[in-house]
């Protein structure tokens, strides 16, 4: 039941983020929000349930983005390890912490992204246009980022409790 819910929130986040968001101009230069969901896998999952969820959201990126493949996959699984990292040594799970785990995730992801724009574009010049937006994308990750992990949680948790309370009580009844 786990993975049906990863599955089920990874489809629900790629639908928001590429149907919904871009409805709304509002919402032109939002982060991405598999940020968060790679994040809250990092904070709160093992990482032998992780990985390949964390693979698979790259690969659905991939596919959509039309950049160079491989390229989301690299860095999901390099904020992953980062996460993971560093709760080995700070207690990410305090509410103080989440926002700057967020900001911190969308500097990585830019910040890759940078480099793969930088090094293997055309021109092979920097281009500073997108702080403009990267800077919208870390107050929209200051404020909406925590909460969009702690929402996770929370869903997670309720549906692994929903789903034991069916499959126990179904256990019970047939015995």
């Amino acid at each position: 039941m786990k993975y049906c819910f990863y599955i089920t929130a990874l489809f629900f986040l790629v639908i928001i983020q590429t149907v919904i968001l871009p409805c709304f101009s509002l919402f032109n230069q939002f982060y991405d929000l598999m940020i968060p969901f790679v994040i809250f896998f990092g904070m709160f999952r093992p990482a032998r349930e992780s990985i390949a969820v964390v693979i698979c959201s790259g690969l659905i990126m991939d596919t959509l983005s039309g950049g160079y493949f491989g390229l989301y996959i690299s860095i999901y699984i390099w904020l992953f390890l980062a996460v993971k990292w560093a709760v080995k040594f700070l207690q990410l799970r305090h509410g103080a912490i989440l926002p700057l785990a967020s900001v911190t995730g969308v500097l990585m992801e830019n910040a890759i992204l940078f480099g793969a724009i930088t090094f293997l574009g055309p021109s092979g010049k920097a281009n500073f246009l997108g702080s403009g937006t990267m800077t919208i994308q870390l107050v929209w990750a200051i404020f909406t980022g925590p909460f969009f992990l702690m929402g996770l949680n929370k869903v997670y948790c309720r549906w692994v409790r929903f789903a034991e309370d069916i499959f126990i009580r179904k256990d019970k009844y047939n015995r």
